[in-house]
């Protein structure tokens, strides 16, 4: 049994071991097993002994192992770190809800605070132009009565020449 240490081959005779394709980056899977196929060195293969026979060093595999485990350390580190930025985000979504919510209500109550002090103007523009009528309108109930005044003052006046003017 001779072992290629370049790439982790081992080379034996066609009736012990299956050949097993196996993908540098372990990403696609394990291939269709065969019996008895000499093995190129330099070629992406390993060797798994059969029955008994020794099996064969696995460096190859071990190192692409290693390195996908460490690429899988690094998503499941690059995914612990997006789910707190997800949860974080979420908070801050969830914040500016909130804040939308109170602004929103901010708004209603300035609005309304608006409202009532244009019906309080209105109220006191009404209250006025009802004050200004009865300020009219006691108006001419002062010159009415000036008139009656003066006619009461005439007829007195005419009342005093005639009543002094027959005592004579």
């Amino acid at each position: 049994m001779e072992t290629h240490q370049a790439s982790g081959i081992v080379d034996s005779p066609p009736s012990s071991p299956v050949r097993i394709p196996i993908k540098s980056d372990l990403d696609a899977g394990v291939g269709v097993p065969t019996r008895g196929v000499r093995v190129p060195t330099g070629s992406n293969m390993i060797s798994i002994g059969v029955s008994g026979s020794p099996a064969p060093p696995l460096s190859t595999s071990a190192r692409s192992l290693e390195a996908f485990t460490a690429r899988l350390g690094r998503s499941k580190e690059e995914l612990a770190k997006a789910a707190q930025g997800m949860e974080v985000l979420n908070q801050s979504l969830t914040d500016t809800q909130k804040e939308a919510d109170e602004a929103k209500v901010d708004r209603e109550r300035m609005q309304y605070a608006l409202d009532m002090e244009k019906l309080r103007s209105l109220c006191r523009k009404e209250e006025r132009d009802i004050a200004n009528e009865r300020i009219v309108e006691m108006e001419k109930e002062v010159q009415s009565l000036r008139g009656c005044w003066n006619q009461w003052s005439g007829w007195r006046g005419r009342l005093k020449f005639y009543l002094f003017s027959s005592n004579k």
